[in-house]
């Protein structure tokens, strides 16, 4: 019965990390993460993507994030957005393309290309022109016309209020680094490392209050929402504190699956600032486990 018992615990630990690792694919952020507008600004880290097909992670000391992504052969960068407003929206990027090799994309809205509007000088081209250099970062990518030297900003895209996915799609052989995708109402480009992320679907961390003394003459020690050596494993499977490692404490992890994460964020097991399918594997090892 012991036995039987066992294996049933680890069955049933296989099949809920398959369950997570099917509807939380490797190949995007789990729970794919969607930008919402704040003060009339969306702002997204380009590695933070909702959907990679072909585009490699790559660090880099002077991006917003440290991390930027760049083009393999093909492939396209998508990021889920839910606009507040419809009408017209203002595309910025900020890419660092040091030669022509680097200095071009394409551009989706919901699958189907986008073209410059039809108020804008160079109405119905696809191609995107980016400013070159070897050590400076843009913000400002233009529409471009056929020709050399023919192409202008700024980006605009006229959408609907909702949920739309935004693609950055390889052209040629042009492969820029790119760090951080902004849209905003106005006409005026991001300056310097741009706008915070305006993520809905990630929680915030809240810094912890400064500690106050307590009227009590045994006060118990607060519990620090950071795993530390002294924790067991179960403690540090154990995401939401409730005791028990079961379905929920996936599900907090499912929701910052993939993205870099602080020191202070529970579900980064391993404490290596990235919560993959490591950390999974460390919440497997205990799942169903009580830690009181």
């Amino acid at each position: 019965m012991h036995r039987k018992n066992i294996c049933f615990s680890l069955l049933l630990r296989f099949s809920v990390t398959l369950i997570i690792v099917l509807i939380f694919p490797v190949s995007s952020s789990a729970a794919e993460p969607t930008y919402c507008t704040t003060a009339n600004i969306i702002s997204m880290e380009a590695e933070a993507f909702s959907e990679n097909i072909g585009y490699n992670l790559i660090n880099n000391s002077n991006a917003s994030g440290g991390q930027v992504m760049q083009a393999g052969e093909s492939g396209s960068l998508s990021f889920d957005i839910n606009f507040d407003q419809s009408g017209r929206w203002y595309l910025w990027l900020r890419t660092l393309a040091p030669d022509h090799t680097s200095n071009g994309m394409f551009l989706d809205l919901d699958g189907q290309r986008l073209s410059a509007p039809s108020d804008h000088q160079y109405a119905g081209e696809t191609d995107i022109y980016l400013y070159k250099s070897t050590s400076i970062w843009f913000w400002t990518p233009e529409w471009q016309a056929p020709g050399e030297g023919f192409h202008a900003g700024p980006i605009a895209i006229d959408t609907t209020a909702g949920l739309h996915r935004l693609s950055i799609v390889k052209r040629s052989i042009e492969n820029p680094l790119i760090d951080k995708i902004v849209l905003t109402r106005t006409n005026e480009a991001p300056t310097n490392l741009g706008p915070e992320v305006t993520s809905c679907s990630t929680p915030t961390i809240s810094p912890s209050p400064s500690p106050t003394v307590s009227p009590s003459p045994s006060p118990s020690p607060t519990a620090s929402p950071t795993p530390n050596p002294q924790e067991s494993a179960c403690q540090k499977a154990d995401l939401n504190q409730d005791g028990l490692v079961d379905i929920s404490d996936y599900i907090v992890m499912a929701n910052v699956f993939l993205q870099s994460v602080t020191s202070t964020n529970r579900a980064d097991i391993n404490q290596d600032l990235i919560v993959d399918i490591q950390d999974y594997a460390l919440l497997a090892e205990q799942f169903l486990s009580s830690c009181n």
